[in-house]
């Protein structure tokens, strides 16, 4: 790897105007490649990159437990597809309910996602945290 990284989203105004472009580490690129991939449902982009997990983000009826096991498995299949720059060792994720700063009627559900892994160029230990909401309850 040439060691340059571009951050998410492009800094196209910047290349356009010819000023200088911005640049992330190693580290910032894969975790924010892995934030677009897990954000992304499969066949929004393309057939299949993404997560396979957000078909099942309405279903009600599937049981918390067996929702955070297919997340996690979907992840690991998608960063094992699309992000080949680190290699899983553990995802550890959990769903909360949490009430909207902005409007506190509503409540909705915050994933957090725990990813821990090696660098498969230099070995080096790699971890991130991402969290987000999804489907709101009320």
């Amino acid at each position: 790897m040439d060691g340059t990284f571009y951050p998410i989203p492009f800094p196209c105004m910047e290349i356009m105007q010819q000023r200088p472009v911005s640049r992330i580490t190693l580290e910032e690129s894969i975790e924010q490649h892995i934030r677009l991939i897990i954000t992304t449902a499969c066949t929004e982009i393309r057939d299949s990159y993404g997560c396979d997990w957000w078909k099942d983000e309405f279903d009600i009826s599937i049981e918390k437990y067996c929702l955070i096991m297919r997340i996690e498995y979907s992840i690991k299949m998608a960063i094992r597809q699309y992000e080949k720059r680190v290699e899983v060792d553990r995802i550890i994720t959990d769903i909360r309910e949490e009430q909207s700063t902005i409007n506190s009627q509503f409540v909705k559900k915050r994933i957090y996602i725990y990813i821990a892994g090696h660098i498969v160029e230099t070995r080096q230990p790699f971890q991130c945290n991402i969290s987000f909401f999804i489907s709101p309850l009320s």
